[in-house]
């Protein structure tokens, strides 16, 4: 259902269509919130929703995807906090929730999706710091969370990413020194960590 002109809301009644494993729609006029139902879709393992206008906090039920690989809610105007039960998606291998107005801290459940490969959650409105709890996805090649309001250090714990070919934290309020660890990242290809407030020598 990818790129037509679906607009209005997503029903309340796509959760019975619980034997369902692939759901896309995206670059649509989709707007409104998630359903609450779409906890039901227990089977899916693709649930790609982005380059809508969904709106609105995301359910918690997400938490009950367990068998999401891929979880795609970009580009559209979601907002408010992350759900601490995103944890319980512990299949995830693509999570992007760029481009939205998500607010609050990263949570530290996320690093319970420990097979997750692809973490874009770039150009939103997190603040805090980046929680060390997120390097236990030690499978990550792309890590990007630049345009935010992020604050702290960098962690040393991201020397643990031995795939690791991405980092993208550009656009933040991150101080300190760049930690000695980033030297045993042997896979990167990409840093970037411009308009922050790091210090030291390089």
């Amino acid at each position: 259902m990818d790129g037509n002109g679906f607009a209005g809301t997503l029903p309340t009644e796509i959760g019975a269509m619980s034997n369902l494993q692939f759901f896309s729609v995206r670059n649509n006029a989709l707007t409104g919130t998630l359903p609450t139902s779409i906890g039901q879709m227990t089977m899916l393992q693709h649930l790609v929703v982005d380059g809508n206008r969904f709106s609105g906090a995301l359910p918690t039920e997400l938490g009950q995807l367990t068998r999401v690989e891929t979880l795609f809610m970009y580009d559209n105007q979601f907002n408010g906090t992350l759900p601490t039960e995103l944890g319980n998606l512990t299949a995830v291998t693509g999570l992007s929730l760029r481009m939205n107005d998500f607010t609050g801290t990263i949570p530290t459940e996320l690093g319970l999706m420990t097979t997750c490969q692809q973490l874009w959650a770039h150009t939103n409105n997190f603040n805090g710091s980046i929680p060390t709890e997120i390097f236990a996805m030690t499978d990550l090649t792309v890590l990007s969370l630049y345009n935010n309001s992020l604050t702290g250090t960098l962690p040393s714990q991201l020397g643990a990413l031995a795939f690791l070919e991405t980092i993208s934290v550009e656009g933040n309020d991150l101080v300190g020194t760049l930690p000695t660890e980033m030297g045993q990242l042997t896979a990167l290809t990409y840093l970037d960590v411009q308009t922050n407030s790091f210090t030291g020598t390089f």
